[in-house]
């Protein structure tokens, strides 16, 4: 299993050095080239042989999960940054409740920041992470 991984991780350098990431997925790229990203595809390959699911679907709930993941880091890491910006302030817990919704962008408003917003844009970014292990 490491070794696929491995393996993985390695293709996914080579398609990064060659611009084929940014090729294919240009608004989004510069998140993509993630080991975490080649993890979650193993698990959600490995689940999806489990569940019986086809190539499509797999692709496609890999996909979301992919843009999800990229989401919770977005906004962890704009709810950390303004937590510690604003601890001389307030306490970290104030601080969270001091947010504004319109602080946070939507998974909806962020998929399509990236231009990956529909089940076809999801499908082709579950199957580029699949064939990293080909």
């Amino acid at each position: 299993m490491i070794q696929k991984l491995k393996k993985a991780e390695k293709t996914l350098e080579l398609l990064d050095k060659k611009s084929k990431i940014k090729q294919k997925f240009p608004a989004a790229y510069e998140f993509l080239n993630d080991f975490n990203l080649i993890m979650i595809t193993y698990m959600v390959c490995y689940d999806s042989v489990i569940k019986f699911w086809s190539f499509t679907n797999t692709a496609r709930g890999l996909g979301f999960k992919i843009i999800l993941n990229l989401y919770l880091k977005y906004n962890s890491g704009f709810i950390k940054n303004y937590a510690v910006s604003n601890l001389d302030k307030v306490k970290y817990r104030k601080t969270l409740d001091k947010l504004k919704p319109e602080d946070l962008i939507d998974l909806n408003a962020f998929s399509k920041i990236l231009k990956i917003s529909s089940n076809v844009d999801f499908i082709n970014l579950g199957n580029f992470f699949i064939d990293t292990f080909n």
